[in-house]
C-alpha cells in the first residue's frame, strides 16, 4: 500500500472537500483527484462518492479510515525508532521523578528506548527531595523532571518545558461536581483541599498553597503528613479534594480527575539536565524525548483527546 496516498486519503476524509484537502496538502485538486482514483484502482475499491461540492466516504472508505490512522501512526513510530537507532545507542540513564507521578509520555518513551536497546540501564529515583542544581551538577542524577511556576533554570542547567500547564482536581466519584468536564476555582469554594507533603524545592505543595492563597475563595486544608505516593488515596476515603498540576495517570478507585481552567499560579511540567553532562545519553535523550512528546501531542489533538 502506498502510504503517501493513504495519508492523502485521510486528509480528504477529514476535510470533506477535494478543494480543501488539496489546499491542505499543497497540491492541485486535479492532482489529488487523479491520485485518489489511482489509489482506488490499486485497492480495487471505491472509497469516496461525490455529492455536490462535498465528498462522502463509501462503506469501503469508512472501513479503510478506521485503520488508516493506526497504520500511519505505526509507520511514524517505526521511522522515528529507526532514526533514533541510527543516531545513538543508549547505555545508562538515571532519572529523578517528581513525587509519585509519571511525567507526560515518559513511560511510552522509555519503553521505546528499552525495546531498541534492551541492555540500557534505566534507574528511576525519587526526585521530590533532591536539590535540583546540586544533584545534576554533581552527576548524582542525569535528568530531573519537575514542575515549575517560574520560567528560568539555575546556572549550568538546561531546561525543556514538556507541555503547557494542564491542571486538574481529583474528586470523589460521588462529589457534587464529578460530572463536570471542567471547573473554575469559584466552583471549588468552601471545599477542603488535601495538601501534599512538604518536600522542599518548588514541590506540589508549594503549587497548591500558592494557588489557594491567590484564589480569593473560602477553603479549608487537610494536612496529615501522608507520603507523596499515598496522598491521592485520601480522596476516595473522604478527606477532601486534591489540586494537582497535571492529570493523574492512575486514578484511585471511585475518583475522577477534572481540569481546572483558571489557576492564578500555573505550573509547567519540565525536565532539567546539566548543560555539560558527562553522560552522552543525556543530550540524545532530551532531543529524542521532546520530539516524541511533540508527535504524541499532535496525535492526541488529532484524535480529539487531551494531553493527560
Amino acid at each position: 500500500m502506498d502510504l503517501d496516498r493513504l495519508r492523502e486519503f485521510t486528509v480528504l476524509a477529514e476535510r470533506g472537500s477535494l478543494h480543501d484537502a488539496a489546499l491542505a496538502l499543497g497540491i492541485s485538486p486535479a492532482t489529488l483527484s487523479a491520485r485518489l482514483h489511482a489509489f482506488e484502482d490499486s485497492l480495487n475499491a471505491h472509497l469516496v462518492s461525490v455529492q455536490g461540492k462535498s465528498l462522502r466516504l463509501t462503506k469501503e472508505g469508512q472501513s479503510l479510515l478506521v485503520h488508516a490512522r493506526d497504520i500511519l501512526r505505526a509507520y511514524q513510530s517505526l521511522t522515528e525508532a529507526v532514526a533514533v537507532a541510527s543516531r545513538h545507542t543508549y547505555h545508562r540513564l538515571r532519572i529523578a521523578l517528581p513525587e509519585s507521578s509519571l511525567p507526560l509520555f515518559l513511560g511510552p518513551f522509555l519503553d521505546r528506548i528499552n525495546r531498541s536497546w534492551p541492555s540500557v540501564r534505566i534507574e528511576l529515583v525519587d526526585g521530590s527531595r533532591l536539590p535540583l542544581a546540586q544533584s545534576l551538577l554533581s552527576g548524582g542524577v542525569d535528568l530531573i523532571f519537575a514542575l515549575r511556576m517560574d520560567s528560568g533554570a539555575p546556572e549550568g542547567l538546561v531546561r525543556h518545558d514538556i507541555a503547557q500547564p494542564f491542571h486538574h482536581v481529583l474528586l470523589p466519584r460521588n462529589h457534587r461536581l464529578s460530572q463536570r468536564s471542567s471547573l473554575t476555582l469559584s466552583d471549588l469554594s468552601d471545599e477542603c483541599f488535601i495538601l501534599s507533603p512538604d518536600v522542599g524545592e518548588a514541590d506540589m505543595r508549594s503549587f497548591q498553597l500558592a494557588n489557594l492563597a491567590a484564589s480569593g475563595i473560602r477553603f479549608k486544608t487537610y494536612d496529615s503528613g501522608t507520603d507523596a505516593a499515598f496522598t491521592k488515596l485520601l480522596v476516595p476515603i473522604g478527606k477532601g479534594i486534591l489540586l494537582l498540576a497535571c492529570p493523574v495517570p492512575d486514578l484511585p478507585p471511585n475518583t475522577v480527575s477534572i481540569s481546572v481552567l483558571d489557576l492564578p499560579r500555573p505550573a509547567t511540567p519540565c525536565v532539567f539536565a546539566c548543560r555539560q553532562s558527562g553522560n552522552p545519553d543525556v543530550s540524545e535523550f532530551l532531543t529524542d524525548y521532546m520530539a516524541f512528546c511533540r508527535g504524541s501531542l499532535r496525535a492526541s489533538a488529532g484524535q480529539g483527546g487531551t494531553t493527560a
